[in-house]
């Protein structure tokens, strides 16, 4: 029965421990993990500017223990420029020190080349009707 409230106790104190270790350690990790998906998206964004020019934004994610997501919204009808993309996003990311092939994931998404207006946008009212007894609505 000593023993086993000695483990019970032991047990206990290593939990807090790891706790505490854990808020403290915690926020410099994500910090790290921040940054670093900045600066890789700050370098992918360059590249594939200095290649195409600036028709594409990617945006890159590292999940906790998966490889890194690099989103790209890309003119998908234009083949050859989603494939000069492709391979400048490639060459840059496998430059990187420590990436290796398996360690990203490119993802690609329609981005169309023109801008959308409403056909006929609707003119908006400066008031409402009032109501019966003289009272105006509140908008």
């Amino acid at each position: 029965m000593d023993t086993g409230l000695t483990l019970l106790g032991v047990t206990i104190v290593l939990s807090y421990c790891l706790l505490i270790l854990g808020v403290i350690v915690a926020p410099g990790w994500l910090e790290r993990r921040r940054r670093e998906a900045a600066e890789l998206q700050a370098a992918l964004t360059d590249a594939i500017d200095g290649e195409v020019g600036p028709i594409v934004a990617p945006v890159v994610k590292r999940s906790i223990w998966g490889p890194w997501r690099i989103e790209i919204a890309a003119p998908l009808g234009r083949r050859d420029t989603v494939g000069r993309i492709l391979a400048r996003a490639h060459k840059m990311l496998s430059a990187v020190d420590g990436m290796r092939p398996g360690a990203y994931r490119l993802v690609l998404a329609h981005k169309s080349d023109a801008i959308r207006f409403p056909r006929n946008p609707r003119p908006r009212r400066a008031s409402a009707p009032p109501l019966a007894g003289g009272h105006v609505r509140a908008a």
